[in-house]
């Protein structure tokens, strides 16, 4: 029989670092980014390509029983403005959003317009869990 492990609060030694996932995502963001110019062909595979990097990278943070829902969302540098939102119930006393902005403006590519990423990161915990048998 399976043991049910479900908790109602995590401890707080347990308890997801938004400092470590901000850290997390910014690095990751740098690398991917710093020096591409826009291209709007490769949008969706750097997207895709830079969604399972911040995953895989979160992971490796050990976080227990999270999941983590990652957007991002790349925009072409032109000057114009834009604006996300998203809804979702949310328990303020475990689920955390982290969200970071990159622009490329002032970076080391000259020609060509710079990608402009916004990302946006919830993480979930997981309150039921059962352990395999």
């Amino acid at each position: 029989m399976a043991a049910n492990t479900y908790e109602l609060r995590l401890a707080p030694d347990k308890k997801f670092s938004a400092q470590a996932a901000r850290e997390c995502v910014k690095d990751v963001l740098m690398s991917q980014f710093d020096d591409k110019v826009y291209d709007q062909g490769q949008v969706a595979a750097w997207a895709k390509e830079t969604t399972q990097i911040i995953c895989e990278k979160l992971q490796d943070l050990s976080f227990e029983r999270y999941k983590y829902v990652v957007q991002v969302v790349i925009s072409e540098q032109r000057g114009e403005g834009a604006r996300m939102a998203c809804r979702c119930l949310w328990d303020s006393d475990t689920d955390v959003c982290v969200s970071e902005f990159f622009n490329g403006v002032g970076h080391t590519v000259l020609r060509g317009c710079r990608p402009c990423v916004l990302l946006l990161l919830a993480c979930r915990r997981i309150t039921r869990c059962t352990s395999p048998s």
